[in-house]
C-alpha cells in the first residue's frame, strides 16, 4: 500500500474531519507515551489499592493505543520519529510543542519536583475530560442510530474508523481514572474556574498538536488545506461546543448522566459496532489478500 495509490485517508463523512481524525492519531500516540513515564512517578503516592488498579488498568490500555496507532503514524509520516531522554517516540512537527510543553514537566519530575508531577497529573485529567466529550461526539456523530450503517457505507477507510472507535470506547470506559488519580493525590477538584477558562474557552496548545499533525498529514497526502479550516471541521465545531456546555465547576465523569452515557456507548461499542466493524476490516483483508494472490 501506497500514499496517493490505494490508500485512501478519508475514514469520515467529511474531508477536513478525515484529516483532523489522522492528525489525531499522532498526537493520542505522543501523548499515550507522556502518560506511562508519568505514572512510573505517580504510583507510589496512591494510597488506594482499588485506584491503583485501576490506573494499571488504564495504563495498559493507553500503551494498547500507542501500539495501535503507531502502526498507522509510522505508514504515514516521511521523517522518523526520534527520543530524548524522556520520550521514545517525537514526531519532528510535533517537537516544538514537547520543547514547550511537556519536556520541562518531564525532566522536573526526573528530578523530584512534586510540582512537575502535580502540572503532569493535571495535564492528563483534563486530557482525559476532554477526550471524554469528544469521545461522545465521535459516537453520536458517526455511529448513533442510523449515521452508524451510513458511515460505514461511505467510509473510504474503514481501519482508520475502527482504530479511531476502539480507542474513543476505551477513552469513554477509563477516562475518570485519571481524574480520581489527581483529586486523591493532591485533595483538590481538577476542574475550577480558572482552569475552564483557560483550558476549555481559551486556545489551547493541546487543539493545536493535533491540527498541526493533521496539516501535515494534508500536505503529504496533496490535499490543500490550513488549521483554521482544520479546526473548523464539523468534529472539532461540535466538540468545542459541547465541552464549553459540559466542562464546568460541577463537571462529574461520574454523575448519574454522564455515567449513563458512556456505558450506553461501551456497551453499544462492544455489542453492536465493534463486531460489525471488525467483520468487515477482515473481509478487506480477505480481498486484498486474494488480489494479490
Amino acid at each position: 500500500m501506497a500514499i496517493g495509490a490505494d490508500f485512501d485517508f478519508r475514514w469520515a463523512y467529511d474531508e477536513q474531519t478525515s484529516l483532523v481524525g489522522v492528525g489525531y492519531s499522532f498526537y493520542l500516540e505522543y501523548i499515550e507515551y507522556f502518560c506511562n513515564f508519568v505514572s512510573k512517578y505517580a504510583r507510589p503516592y496512591i494510597n488506594d489499592q482499588t485506584l491503583l488498579g485501576h490506573e494499571q488498568c488504564f495504563l495498559t490500555q493507553e500503551m494498547h493505543h500507542a501500539k495501535a496507532h503507531k502502526h498507522l503514524n509510522t505508514f504515514l509520516s516521511a521523517a522518523p520519529a526520534y527520543k530524548d531522554a524522556f520520550h521514545p517516540r517525537i514526531y519532528p512537527y510535533l517537537q516544538s510543542f514537547h520543547e514547550a510543553h511537556y519536556k520541562p514537566i518531564m525532566q522536573g519530575i526526573a528530578e523530584g519536583k512534586s510540582s512537575a508531577l502535580k502540572d503532569a497529573l493535571l495535564k492528563i485529567a483534563v486530557f482525559e475530560s476532554k477526550n471524554c466529550v469528544s469521545s461522545f461526539i465521535f459516537f453520536e456523530q458517526l455511529f448513533s442510530g442510523s449515521n452508524f450503517a451510513r458511515t460505514c457505507a461511505t467510509s473510504g477507510n474503514i481501519g482508520i474508523l475502527y482504530l479511531l472507535g476502539y480507542h474513543f470506547a476505551e477513552e469513554i470506559e477509563h477516562c475518570d481514572v485519571a481524574v480520581d488519580v489527581y483529586q486523591h493525590i493532591f485533595q483538590e477538584p481538577v476542574w475550577n474556574a480558572e482552569r475552564v477558562q483557560s483550558q476549555i474557552f481559551d486556545l489551547h496548545h493541546a487543539e493545536q498538536e493535533s491540527l498541526t499533525a493533521a496539516h501535515y498529514c494534508a500536505q503529504k497526502l496533496g490535499v490543500k488545506t490550513d488549521v483554521d479550516r482544520l479546526s473548523s471541521s464539523p468534529f472539532m465545531t461540535f466538540t468545542k461546543a459541547r465541552q464549553i456546555e459540559l466542562i464546568n465547576l460541577d463537571f462529574d465523569l461520574n454523575s448519574s448522566d454522564m455515567l449513563e452515557q458512556r456505558q450506553l456507548y461501551v456497551r453499544q461499542w462492544d455489542e453492536v459496532w465493534e463486531p460489525a466493524l471488525r467483520q468487515r476490516v477482515l473481509q478487506q483483508i480477505e480481498e486484498r489478500a486474494a488480489a494479490i494472490d
